[in-house]
């Protein structure tokens, strides 16, 4: 997987996790593995994410990845958009 930011939402900025499909997606990437996950981030998103802790979580029927940032300053109502 990789992790990447984009412009979005009212607060700014928004977590984009995207299957890389092939070796270039990958270049001037960081990467970051835990028992045997492996997570890909851009060099240019670093500074918006660094120390971001990525958890995958159930909540009832749901299934979804939380991320707890400490550089988010706020974040939109919705939850869906960080701003730093």
């Amino acid at each position: 997987m990789q992790l990447n930011i984009k412009q979005s939402g009212c607060a700014g900025f928004a977590y984009q996790l995207k299957v890389a499909k092939s070796a270039n997606d990958l270049l001037e990437n960081l990467l970051f593995e835990h028992k045997g996950a492996k997570l890909y981030v851009p060099l240019e998103a670093m500074p918006f994410v660094d120390g971001t802790e990525v958890d995958y979580v159930r909540e009832g029927l749901n299934q979804i990845f939380k991320f707890n940032n400490p550089k988010a300053q706020h974040s939109c109502g919705c939850g869906e958009s960080f701003g730093v």
